[in-house]
């Protein structure tokens, strides 16, 4: 459907920016509650739940590929409150980010060729 492929286009282009449900009923020309019907109809899901997975999907990617901060992580993910991305989060994952991050991060190629418990001598 044209509609749903324009929808995927502009959330995950636009993850950081407000998507509410007026908002994109504008951008493609239909009445809010229509398009409210309509998105839901064709995922199952409501618009706003799924603005939401894909927020959270967002910022567990960068928790376990970057060093960002939570607080970085948040905003670019489009959340308005760091009370409102941790409640967010752990809907999905049953964990906080901060647990989520020290879980599922990668470990530094240091420390795993043994140089992350090194310690240096003072001369």
């Amino acid at each position: 459907d044209q509609y749903i492929n324009k929808i995927f286009d502009y959330i995950e282009q636009n993850l950081d920016k407000d998507l509410s449900i007026q908002m994109m009923a504008e951008h493609l020309g239909m009445n809010p509650s229509y398009f409210s019907y309509y998105f839901k109809k064709h995922l199952g899901i409501t618009y706003k739940k799924y603005v939401t997975i894909q927020r959270v999907t967002k910022a567990a990617h960068l928790l376990q590929n970057s060093d960002q901060t939570i607080m970085q992580i948040m905003y670019e993910c489009g959340f308005a409150s760091l009370s409102a991305f941790y409640q967010a989060f752990s809907s999905i994952y049953t964990i906080p980010p901060s647990q989520f991050r020290k879980l599922h991060s990668l470990p530094s190629p240091l420390s795993n060729a043994g140089f992350g418990s090194m310690k240096i001598k003072k001369a």
